[in-house]
């Protein structure tokens, strides 16, 4: 397993050396190994890895070949490699996919032609020792056991070590990927596609496509944060006296509630009644003991008082001896006190972890509508109420110079923590259909009156009492119409999302200099995805930053700069996070401020920017860095805490495991609470943090303490940017935007057909211009007429939406605008399956030589239903030559790539002349063992068809509905089968009849072609190939004219957006289309290389659909 950390400030590892440290087994010595190769580190890091192979459950990896003992699977695929940048040279490669490892690394020697990589110096730990790279670069690869047509590019390190492999790829790649390993199947699966794992010292002849990745354990690399355990008694009568917006009997009820419970607020420790909590280890575990960290002088007093208090309120207790320590260190305080800080991941990896289901917050939110009163409870440090059992205790013994302390109570940093408080929480409430759980925030939700809500907080309260639990008061509400929850703001009218998502891009101030200019078109760039109109909206910007144009910003400029601002601040605001998903948080410091974007899938979620102080404008750069981290956390601490988090970051001292300053070590207790990855990115590719971290913002506050300001709010934005959200055919609007627009005005009072009539809106009478008694919508009205109506009316087509328009309203080219409008609807593209196709499909050329191509597939499966008898199923191999129509079919018990390789070797290439292409779909069953077998061992083509192209195996399909029909012929007729083999008399007859039966296209039958002779009679037969080529070319011929004849002219680009065919699209939920993805390169033969994110497929133009913006 390797994890790649800084090359000069590393703490957790031995720096430089290349040395590690190996048990000897007999002597029980310890000895230094020194690395010469890639291979040398893997293998002795697996070696040494004896626990890891006990999480794992599988053996370790091996490269040795014992004849007296089984060779374990291991993570390895043959795959293809592009040597320029054309992709016209390639090899084949031996890659590791290692999901220990953090990121990719490969052989220098893969980039010796490309020349694509830059400086970039990283230290690769292993479980044995260390090995560095010094470059990094990108290369473009195809695995076509799992996808023939796929080219993904992956972003890796440059080793010059030797090795076994050319690449390993990590487990950023994986998971961008989705690739999914399952080790106890030994089975890699990706986009629906499953091979099985391969021995590690398999070779590219023996084993030609093999994958193998490992599913090792992810080194944990939490270190959480040991909080102070220090509660107040609350002032009940000044929390309720400041409850100000209830009255007099609601507080005074109220206070009469919590002195009844008073003990629940008095500060001190709880204890959680009940059965003690007992950790588990996993079969094999050593125990694992770690050395004091040293302990400055001047804080060695501090400290022993600080764990006297801990042990006097029962969190640690002091001991003597213990197998088991985990290190601690210290964070001093403002106060003169500190705060420590234990790292329990060693201990972590050795524990069994019993997953319990944590709430989604999206399920959270959708029961928080229609309350009246809601108060919600802070249990902070919960886990502290919980025992230990004596054998636990003694797991989580943490060690300091002095001496050892156990844990009495759950600690924060174990992985098991959230998991059990969520389970105990569960129970305790169970029942209570009004109470809302997720871990430590607690939720009281009353629908009913006032005194309701009194009385199911009466029942909270005794629950948590009879529990042994302990409520912070002080940061708990009571009774409440609305209050934040979960990063949201819930009020009875229901959930808004909080702007503080977006008051960063808000803020912005118009540029002043073309440079600043070009930063904030950067991250509209950046997210060029989101936004269909975002070209249009940019033009009179994007026109000013060219060298040759003078500095003029003018009112048309500000209008699409605001505009541009509220279409991101709507778009972000509205984006719900999902919460299964990796947070990608991008981080940035400039001189005077900070900036983040937080991120899923390439699409922002939140942002974040603030200017410093004149004390912070004075920080280190790495302190400025890690401040611009730490401070995003903290903002968005409901989204991110517990989340998957990656935060990439343009200084590279950050992603170091050594923080050295006191600043710098509070800052580190705050970050590791979140357990991010923190990843080093390019200066040139942290476009949007970068820009947002230089461009001026101005430091307005948003006052949003109630619903009816965040209303105000919201409606402010939306009125600014939306084309659809308000509603734009109220007679005030049209009357401002007719007042506004000279030319109708002009129009109106000297054409005929106008006139001014008279419209009540509510109170007011409106008057507005009319043409044969419709109202005129004025030229700045139009679009957003045809989009408000067309989006809220559910999306229907040109003609209605315009037939629905014209009811009321007129416009010179109304039908123009909506044609534009509708047929640039985002949501119509992705929804709608239209009937118009677009390119024209090239034809091909006619199969006439005999044996050169074998089409293969498989069908079923088929029925064979009859009377009073249990329904037997059929699974079938077919094989096909096209030129003769020669055929096979054979029964199979299974789809594995190995059975269906033995059967088209023993059913046809050894029988028949072996072809050069062998056409086939994508399957699984025709991969790993199937390819190696027709291209190693008989050197043939493989020609595999596109997704959902059955057109392009036509052929292998018609057969396949002959052989349909043939099978209920022999249902219908009632056919006698043998119970012992029911399909081969079946598939014999199947199989004669279809050779024995004349084609059109042949004008004889498949016997008579291929043995010169007929099969039932002794008649000789001579295929006349022009003609039978002719014939068939005709054929090609009539069915490609007719399938054009249903396709518009098109012709594809690259750079062209295109939409993709869903599969299943016609079920409830699924959209038509997928996209919209760019197009890379334009085949001649009908389909097109699109790019879908790190992976570039071939799509045929059949399944796809151009993108209008």
């Amino acid at each position: 397993m390797l994890s790649n950390c800084s090359k000069s400030n590393n703490v957790n590892c031995k720096p430089l050396s290349n040395k590690c440290v190996k048990q000897d087994s007999k002597k029980r010595k310890f000895k230094e190994h020194v690395f010469s190769t890639l291979d040398q580190c893997i293998n002795t890091s697996h070696d040494c890895n004896s626990i890891m192979s006990q999480l794992t459950g599988r053996p370790k990896y091996s490269n040795k070949n014992n004849n007296n003992k089984s060779i374990a699977t291991a993570p390895i695929v043959f795959a293809k490699v592009f040597l320029n940048k054309k992709r016209t040279k390639f090899t084949y490669i031996k890659i590791l996919l290692d999901s220990g490892a953090s990121s990719s690394i490969a052989h220098e020697r893969l980039f010796q032609k490309l020349n694509t990589y830059v400086d970039n110096s990283t230290v690769w730990n292993t479980m044995a020792g260390t090995l560095s790279t010094s470059k990094r670069g990108s290369l473009n690869i195809k695995m076509p056991e799992l996808n023939e047509t796929a080219t993904i590019k992956i972003d890796c390190h440059v080793t010059t070590n030797k090795s076994n492999y050319d690449i390993i790829i990590g487990r950023d790649t994986l998971r961008e990927l989705g690739i999914t390993l399952d080790f106890s199947n030994d089975t890699v699966t990706w986009n629906n596609s499953t091979i099985s794992m391969k021995p590690p010292n398999c070779n590219l002849t023996e084993h030609y496509f093999i994958n193998d990745p490992s599913n090792v354990e992810e080194a944990s690399d939490r270190m959480k944060r040991i909080l102070d355990a220090k509660y107040e008694k609350a002032n009940l009568n000044l929390l309720v006296r400041d409850a100000t917006y209830l009255n007099k009997y609601e507080q005074d009820t109220l206070f009469k509630l919590l002195k009844k419970y008073e003990s629940l607020f008095d500060g001190t420790l709880g204890k959680w009644i009940g059965r003690p909590y007992n950790v588990e280890l996993r079969e094999g575990v050593q125990p694992y003991h770690a050395k004091p960290y040293p302990i400055p002088k001047s804080y060695e007093m501090t400290l022993k008082l600080e764990l006297e208090r801990l042990c006097r309120i029962g969190v640690l207790k002091k001991i003597n001896h213990s197998e088991w320590a985990a290190p601690t260190f210290i964070i001093p305080k403002k106060d003169g006190t500190v705060r420590f800080i234990s790292d329990f991941r060693e201990l972590n990896k050795r524990i069994r972890r019993k997953p319990f289901p944590i709430p989604k917050i999206h399920d959270l939110l959708l029961k928080l509508e229609g309350f009246r009163y809601a108060t919600s409870l802070d249990l902070n440090m919960g886990y502290y109420h919980i025992e230990l059992t004596p054998f636990s205790k003694q797991l989580c013994t943490i060690v300091l110079p002095w001496g050892k302390y156990e844990y009495q109570k759950l600690p924060m940093g174990l992985s098991n923590s959230p998991d059990i408080f969520q389970e105990k929480m569960n129970e305790l409430f169970s029942g209570l259909e009004y109470v809302r759980a997720y871990i430590d925030d607690l939720l009281i939700l009353t629908t009913d009156n006032w005194d309701t809500h009194i009385q199911q907080l009466d029942v909270v309260f005794n629950r948590l009492q009879e529990a042994g639990l302990k409520v912070n008061a002080n940061k708990s509400f009571f009774g409440r119409s609305e209050l934040e929850y979960l990063g949201f703001w819930i009020t009875r009218k229901g959930i808004m999302p909080l702007p503080k998502k977006i008051k960063s891009i808000l803020n912005i101030k118009p540029p002043t200099t073309k440079r600043q200019l070009r930063s904030f078109i950067g991250i509209i760039n950046y997210y060029r995805d989101m936004w269909i109109r975002r070209s249009e909206l940019l033009a009179p910007l994007t026109s000013m930053t060219s060298k040759e144009s003078k500095w003029n910003w003018t009112e048309v400029h500000q209008k699409n700069f605001d505009l541009i601002k509220n279409i991101i601040a709507k778009e972000v605001l509205l984006a719900y996070p999902n919460f299964n998903n990796r947070f990608d948080i991008h981080t940035d410091a400039s001189q005077t401020q900070l900036g983040a974007v937080i991120s899923q899938d390439n699409k922002p979620i939140a942002f974040y920017s603030r200017k410093l102080n004149p004390a912070q404008t004075r920080y280190t750069t790495t302190e400025k860095e890690l401040l611009s981290i730490v401070e995003t956390l903290k903002e968005f601490r409901n989204i991110l805490l517990g989340q998957q988090i990656r935060v990439y970051t343009d200084h590279k001292n950050l992603t170091y495991k050594q923080f050295n300053t006191d600043r710098v070590m509070r800052w580190r207790l705050i970050i590791e609470e979140f357990s991010p990855e923190l990843v080093y990115i390019q200066g040139e590719r942290n476009i949007v943090a970068d820009a947002l971290s230089r461009l001026d913002i101005v430091d307005k506050q948003y006052d949003l303490s109630d619903t009816q300001k965040l209303d105000t709010f919201y409606a402010e934005l939306f009125d600014l940017n939306s084309n659809t959200t308000v509603n734009p055919v109220t007679y005030k609007n049209i009357m401002v935007h007719q007042q506004k627009d000279t030319h109708l005005i002009k129009t109106a009072s000297t054409e005929k057909g106008y006139s001014v009539n008279v419209f009540h809106g509510g109170e007011k009478i409106r008057r507005l211009i009319c043409y044969n008694g419709k109202i005129v919508i004025p030229k700045s009205l139009q679009r957003k007429v045809v989009e408000w109506y067309h989006n809220h009316l559910c999306h229907p087509g040109e003609v209605r939406t315009e037939l629905t328009i014209k009811k009321h309203f007129y416009w010179k080219h109304l039908r123009e605008t909506g044609h534009d409008a509708c047929s640039k609807c985002h949501t119509c593209q992705l929804t709608k399956r239209g009937k118009k196709k677009y390119g024209k499909l090239p034809m091909k050329v006619a199969e006439a030589t005999p044996w050169q191509t074998l089409c293969v597939d498989l069908i079923g499966p088929y029925k064979f239903i009859q009377s009073n008898k249990k329904p037997i199923e059929l699974w079938a191999l077919t094989m096909i030559d096209p030129a003769t129509g020669w055929f096979e079919i054979v029964e199979i018990k299974t789809k594995r790539a190995d059975v269906i390789a033995n059967l088209v070797e023993q059913t046809w290439l050894v029988r028949y002349p072996w072809p050069d292409t062998i056409v086939m779909d994508r399957g699984s069953e025709f991969k790993a063992e199937f390819y190696s077998m027709i291209t190693t061992d008989y050197n043939i083509k493989p020609k595999v068809i596109t997704t959902r192209n059955p057109q392009a195996n036509a052929i292998i399909e018609r057969v396949h509905q002959t052989i349909g029909n043939v099978l209920r012929t022999f249902s219908v007729n009632e056919t006698v089968l043998d119970t012992n083999d029911p399909w081969s008399g079946i598939l014999s007859a199947t199989a004669f009849g279809i050779r024995n039966t004349v084609h059109t296209t042949l004008a004889s039958t498949p016997a008579q072609i291929v043995f010169g002779r007929d099969s039932i009679l002794n008649i000789t037969h001579e295929a006349n190939w022009k003609l039978i080529r002719e014939r068939k070319q005709k054929l090609i011929k009539y069915n490609n004219d007719k399938e054009n004849r249903t396709r518009k002219v098109h012709n594809y680009k690259i750079d062209d957006l295109v939409l993709i065919k869903n599969e299943q699209s016609t079920k409830y939920g699924n959209t038509a289309y997928s996209g919209p993805y760019t197009v890379t390169s334009v085949n001649n033969n009908g389909t097109l290389h699109v790019n879908k994110g790190i992976v570039t497929d071939v799509i045929n133009i059949r399944n796809v659909h151009p993108y209008t913006m």
